[in-house]
């Protein structure tokens, strides 16, 4: 696989640093740098999410009104 050899020259980090992020697993607390992920997931033209080992979850943030018209519709049985 020549990507291993030459990817980490391009990302300007060393071999054992590459093979440190390719063989990090779901426990590690090894982060790749925002910048680095960026770059390989352009290289091989996937999004970012699909280099990383866990899911994203998403994130929803609610107005006060919508918070108090959810619970309004819960407290008296309506789905909404």
């Amino acid at each position: 696989m020549l990507f291993k050899k030459e990817l980490p020259g391009a990302l300007g980090v060393n071999r054992q640093t590459f093979a440190n992020w390719l063989n990090a697993g779901i426990a590690d607390t090894l982060e790749i740098p925002s910048i680095k992920l960026a770059q390989i997931a352009r290289f091989f033209q996937v999004a970012i999410e699909e280099l990383l080992n866990v899911p994203v979850p998403k994130i929803e943030i609610k107005s006060q009104a919508q918070k108090f018209e959810e619970e309004i519709f819960n407290q008296i049985g309506l789905v909404k």
